[in-house]
């Protein structure tokens, strides 16, 4: 794997994952060497950085994560609110009702 290719396999990584994770983590699914992943790591954050991308790389406690930049906060908050409301089943709420009056049973 070249290292523009391995930048991109971080980054898709990290993206999917959803959560910080560690170079180990990365480099045992990638089959490297946790130095390369370092490296490749740095790049992606410069990359982040340098087309003034909306999503940053943040580093905690040895960990990595995708996050968003702080000052679309707002924007993001109003878009998620906006989302559509699951709504339970009319057989799940009876289920629940079910249990909130029957104790017993859980």
């Amino acid at each position: 794997m070249d290292k523009e290719e391995l930048v991109q396999a971080v980054e898709a990584l990290l993206f999917a994952y959803g959560k910080a994770a560690s170079p180990n983590m990365i480099a045992d699914v990638l089959n490297i060497e946790t130095a390369e992943v370092k490296e490749a790591l740095e790049e992606l954050k410069q990359k982040l950085v340098d087309t003034k991308s909306g999503i940053q790389l943040i580093k905690a406690n040895d960990t990595y994560q995708l996050a968003t930049l702080e000052k679309f906060y707002s924007y993001i908050c109003t878009m998620l609110d906006n989302r559509a409301k699951p709504t339970l089943s009319q057989a799940a709420l009876e289920v629940l009702s079910i249990i909130a009056y029957n104790p017993r049973l859980y």
